[in-house]
């Protein structure tokens, strides 16, 4: 009984969650220069080609396209990209299957994204595991008086995303940076594995809308900002 009642709290509570303006957010922060996006796994490997591949995570593309445009109209310049470039005997390949190799295609940004004709103020931060921050550089080139909203965006919304934004939030905790880690609910996602489908390819079963849902909540819980859209 108490589980239901979470259940429906949560719905209820994810249906209500504020769609804020990009430009109130970046006035908030005191301009554009305060602001940095961080787009984490829209890569090849993720959208488009390989055992990983996803359409849900596919379908985030046109609207980081979108999203990317307004920033950089806004005057934002400051746009950072973790990206998966493991090496072919990655540890990482006895819970995932083979994915994001450095040097292939799976491990290339999205070619929407690469497309922009902005994008070479990309940043690209190789990364070796679900982490963004180990072993990457990434904390170092944000830590600082420079930023004040971190806005977070990718794939997975319970993996990589998660690990970037609550990474993120910890190190501001420990280090008193005044951050304000923000997630749009509208440009994250995670894959779905259905439990029948897992059990026949022996893996483990990932009910994406579930997940979803549960780690914005679990955002949330970490002092993150979550809102609907970033209209």
């Amino acid at each position: 009984m108490k589980d239901s009642q979470f259940w429906t709290w949560l719905s209820q509570h994810s249906q209500s969650r504020p769609s804020i303006s990009l430009s109130d957010m970046i006035a908030g922060a005191g301009g554009p220069s305060r602001c940095a996006v961080v787009v984490v796994d829209l890569l090849e490997g993720f959208c488009h080609t390989g055992a990983l591949a996803s359409p849900r995570v596919a379908e985030l593309v046109p609207r980081t396209v979108e999203f990317l445009h307004r920033c950089h109209q806004s005057g934002i310049r400051d746009f950072l990209f973790p990206c998966d470039a493991h090496q072919s005997d990655s540890p990482e390949f006895g819970a995932f299957p083979p994915h994001c190799i450095a040097g292939t295609v799976e491990s290339e940004i999205v070619g929407q994204l690469r497309e922009l004709p902005f994008s070479e103020l990309f940043e690209r931060v190789d990364k070796r595991s679900v982490s963004s921050l180990i072993e990457t550089g990434l904390a170092t080139r944000l830590q600082g008086d420079q930023f004040q909203k971190i806005f977070c965006l990718g794939d997975c919304t319970d993996l990589c995303l998660y690990h970037l934004a609550c990474g993120l939030r910890f190190l501001a905790n420990s280090s008193g940076l005044r951050w304000d880690i923000v997630v749009p609910a509208d440009l994250v996602a995670t894959y779905d594995l259905p439990v029948e489908t897992a059990l026949e390819i022996g893996a483990m079963p990932h009910p994406g809308d579930l997940l979803h849902e549960v780690f914005l909540y679990h955002l949330e819980l970490n002092g993150i900002t979550v809102v609907s859209t970033l209209g």
